[in-house]
């Protein structure tokens, strides 16, 4: 019975140890997954964006694009924070991202941010506009 009662025991630490790759929980609200729902040049009035991908913002200050086929490009795909400020830091250069010569976009602003919404402000080479997204 002791034998039986040891495996068991055993079998059920090993099931629940198991860890899958998953984002360390974070109380900052920037650290989700994100989608864009409207955007408009800073000042101007906001028009419905209609992409259906999505961003996740992590810890490590890397991004993650969802339901693209590949990264898009001329956005950044690692970032450095300070305080209200993200510094593109990591760009795609691989594939058709390598033929192209657009404006990149190196650095956002956080201008406002829940638990549900954020508004960025996303600066192109001094060509500012705005995004605003929901939380997924």
């Amino acid at each position: 019975m002791k034998p039986a009662f040891l495996l068991l025991l055993g079998l059920l630490t090993a099931i629940f140890s198991c860890r899958k790759d998953v984002a360390p929980a974070s109380a900052d609200p920037l650290y989700r997954r994100w989608q864009a729902i409207e955007s408009r040049e800073t000042g101007g009035s906001w028009q419905a964006v209609t992409t259906t991908g999505s961003l996740e913002f992590r810890p490590d200050g890397q991004i993650r694009y969802e339901s693209y086929p590949t990264p898009p490009c001329c956005v950044p795909l690692r970032v450095e924070r300070n305080e209200d400020r993200l510094r593109g830091t990591e760009y795609s250069n691989e594939g058709r991202c390598a033929l192209i010569n657009c404006a990149l976009l190196r650095e956002m602003r956080i201008l406002q941010i829940s638990d549900n919404s954020l508004i960025l402000q996303h600066d192109y080479e001094n060509r500012l506009m705005e995004v605003r997204y929901r939380a997924l």
